[in-house]
């Protein structure tokens, strides 16, 4: 009997391992109903717009002038002038250059803030886990405490156990009920929290594992997936390059300006028709831009290095808390499959063998224990969730 049991629990674990979790598939509800997500799409979308304006020329200009003669006898003057002015080429490549940096830049910005949205959704997902779980076993903690209470009643009513007794058994069933109730309240408020994220669409969470995860790789690995693939890291490296294109935009500046334009005019009945030529110099108008754009770019460097420093040190501690949790997870597992006596302890109260307070002392181990890894448990997860956000997996 005992073989059928193992087998079917094994089926069921396999079932679970290869269906899908139901945390993916709210995580692909979120991407798609996450107001936050939406408006911060439009508004990424915008920029990227706004970032193609100005690379052009500007207008060209028409000017056109009738004079009055006075006295008439001199006759009236009419001006026709089109004048259209540009920068010296190199700045108008260097903007083009600008102008698509910065969209790729959005584009990063987007992928890590809809990740950063995900992995919110993720950890509230295995919060809604945990609580699912602990319901399992708070529900069969509370079925018990009720039996007990029941047969202690029973027990005082034939005055085989004393009022002590008694009351020891309807604070115990007291302390479930309130541990359930409390439960069931953390459940309703982060179904609300999914509910939140999901655009205000309900989503009917009843998941009570956590989605398979893959072996963890070795560190040096991690932090190569990090530096090929973070989006936030690009951000940074985006912010560099731009400002490097943009000091090359400020010198490119200090070339001279080009005005290009036909003129015509006509005076004592005489028509004068030719070209007008003019050229700005920069000589002014755009001091310290150079020096300005220098500091900036030594400000993104900077800025990226102290982030590379940041991620990295913050993704040693996740790595190595991911390594302890999961010894830990282990060990706790190989206690619980062979302390895990609680049928026994049950069986040893309903014989008389032990007192109520003897059962409550080993139960109180034994939950503690099961809780402390339910607690691991989600912890691990939770770590796993953010050393992968590093990695811009999700």
């Amino acid at each position: 009997m005992k073989l059928i049991f193992f087998l079917i629990i094994n089926l069921c674990a396999t079932f679970i391992m290869f269906a899908q979790n139901q945390t993916d598939s709210f995580l692909k509800s979120v991407t798609r109903n996450n107001k936050a997500i939406i408006s911060n799409q439009h508004f990424g979308d915008a920029k990227k717009l706004s970032y193609r304006t100005g690379l052009y020329p500007k207008n060209p200009e028409i000017e056109y002038n009738h004079l009055w003669g006075n006295p008439k006898d001199i006759g009236n003057q009419t001006e026709f002038n089109i004048t259209q002015s540009f920068d010296f080429p190199m700045v108008y490549y260097y903007k083009n250059k600008i102008s698509n940096r910065q969209a790729a830049k959005i584009e990063h910005e987007q992928k890590y803030f809809e990740n950063d949205i995900q992995l919110q959704a993720r950890l509230v997902c295995y919060e809604l886990i945990i609580l699912n779980k602990r319901k399992i076993e708070i529900t069969q903690r509370l079925q018990d405490a009720e039996k007990y209470f029941q047969m202690y009643q029973q027990k005082f009513t034939t005055g085989d156990v004393s009022v002590v007794e008694l009351n020891k058994a309807k604070l115990n069933l007291l302390a479930a009920q309130n541990e359930h109730r409390l439960n069931e309240t953390e459940r309703y408020n982060i179904r609300q929290d999914l509910k939140e994220l999901n655009g205000g669409n309900d989503f009917d969470f009843t998941e009570t594992s956590y989605p398979p995860l893959q072996d963890l790789l070795a560190y040096e690995a991690v932090l190569a997936t990090f530096t090929q693939n973070s989006h936030s890291l690009q951000f940074y490296e985006s912010d560099v390059l731009i400002n490097n294109l943009q000091l090359k935009e400020a010198k490119a500046n200090w070339f001279p300006k080009f005005e290009l334009g036909y003129r015509s005019e006509k005076i004592l009945h005489q028509s004068l028709r030719g070209f007008h030529l003019g050229m700005t110099i920069p000589l002014w108008e755009g001091a310290n831009t150079i020096q300005h754009q220098k500091i900036n770019s030594l400000y993104s460097v900077s800025s990226l290095e102290a982030y590379k420093i940041k991620s990295e040190i913050e993704l040693g501690k996740l790595y190595n808390r991911v390594v302890v949790l999961r010894q830990v997870l282990d060990e706790t597992e190989n206690i619980l499959k062979t302390a895990n006596n609680k049928e026994v302890i049950n069986q040893m109260l309903e014989v008389g063998q032990i007192s109520f307070i003897e059962y409550l002392l080993e139960t109180s181990y034994l939950y503690k224990i099961i809780d402390d890894y339910l607690q691991t448990e989600k912890e691990y997860n939770i770590t796993v969730a953010k050393l992968h956000r590093y990695e811009s997996k999700y």
